[in-house]
């Protein structure tokens, strides 16, 4: 009889433990918020302020929840920190900011470029928050002699930054090598760095010590003296990185971080990327041109669709049914399944990154 008792508390103990877990966590996804972080120019909206905003956006009801001023000059630059939880940004002139996204207010004090060195500008970052490094590249005030026609070089410098300290630990003075100042990726396991010559070479070092281990020659990135932008994302595992090559025979540069295996997507046709996104499972990569939206299929490599939209700055919701992309003056919301534009955002953005926050 005892016995009975005691596995009918125990059933019934268990029964509750489970409605509450299933509760608890049916309340913790439906206080889930997707958010859309956009850098607008104040002058563009009519606002009072100088310099630019960070809007952060409620994507279904597309109300702007918040707007952060910034500081200085943005650099059209963030980063989210591996558990979503910060954003990192910098600025020309002033240096690296941040702004915690449950609040979307500045988590602390900007460090000064002062502080990193006699720098002209702070132009690519990437974050390890898990061991708090930050890593930089910025451009010094020496301008590199010119060969033939190509456009302007300024010495360029990696460094490694303590977020905890504020301090510098490492630096790599790239000489009089040619660096395509806005690239700057790590790898899966964040030991290494990657950085990109303009000549199409792969730079990979050690992190956090910038210790060279080897170069990889991709192809024709910045070859000549046209100013091309490169675009480039990683998978969401962090395992494969994605460069863009523009061109008459525009590619895709896909890098394995676990093995440094390099595969090229040739496109077969001409191409001037302005923006570059990931489907959340890995399985697609969008491609975003100044009239087009193409969509590659990761599992052939293949260009599946391409669609005539101008298309700048991809954000792919968290679900990837959705595609948030600059168009004209405002935001364009594409239904992946169809690749129709289905509504639109009145914002005039420049730069867009989409968050999933608790």
């Amino acid at each position: 009889m005892k016995e009975s008792m005691r596995k009918k508390k125990l059933t019934s103990f268990i029964g509750v433990f489970l409605i509450s877990y299933l509760v608890i966590g049916l309340s913790r996804c439906e206080s889930a918020n997707e958010v859309l972080y956009a850098f607008v120019d104040n002058r563009r909206v009519s606002e009072p302020l100088q310099g630019y905003s960070l809007y952060a956006i409620a994507p279904t009801s597309k109300e702007v929840v918040t707007k952060t001023q910034l500081f200085g000059k943005v650099m059209f630059n963030m980063v989210l920190s591996n558990e979503k939880e910060v954003i990192y940004y910098l600025t020309r002139e002033k240096g690296l900011a941040t702004i915690n996204t449950s609040t979307n207010k500045h988590a602390g004090s900007i460090v000064p470029i002062e502080q990193t060195g006699n720098f002209l500008s702070l132009d690519a970052l990437a974050v390890d928050s898990k061991i708090g490094i930050s890593y930089l590249l910025c451009r010094r005030p020496e301008i590199l002699p010119r060969i033939s026609s190509e456009r302007q070089f300024r010495r360029v410098e990696g460094i490694s930054f303590d977020l905890k300290t504020n301090q510098v630990t490492h630096r790599f003075n790239f000489g009089e090598e040619r660096i395509e100042n806005t690239f700057l990726k790590l790898s899966q396991d964040s030991s290494r760095i990657y950085c990109l010559k303009t000549n199409g070479t792969l730079l990979i070092f050690q992190a956090p010590q910038w210790v060279k281990i080897k170069e990889l020659h991709l192809g024709n990135v910045y070859a000549n003296p046209e100013r091309k932008l490169i675009y480039s994302t990683t998978s969401s595992d962090g395992g494969k990185i994605f460069i863009t090559e523009p061109g008459d025979q525009a590619m895709v540069w896909i890098i394995d971080t676990t093995s440094d295996e390099v595969t090229k997507i040739d496109l077969g046709y001409k191409a001037y990327f302005r923006g570059i996104a990931m489907s959340p499972d890995n399985s697609r990569l969008y491609l975003g041109e100044m009239s087009y939206l193409s969509v590659v299929d990761l599992a052939t490599n293949k260009v599946i669709a391409r669609v005539a939209e101008d298309c700048r700055s991809i954000a792919v919701s968290h679900d990837g049914g959705k595609l948030y992309f600059i168009s004209g003056d405002g935001i364009s919301i594409m239904d992946v399944a169809t690749l129709k534009v289905i509504d639109t955002i009145d914002i005039p953005a420049y730069f867009l990154v989409m968050t999933f926050t608790p």
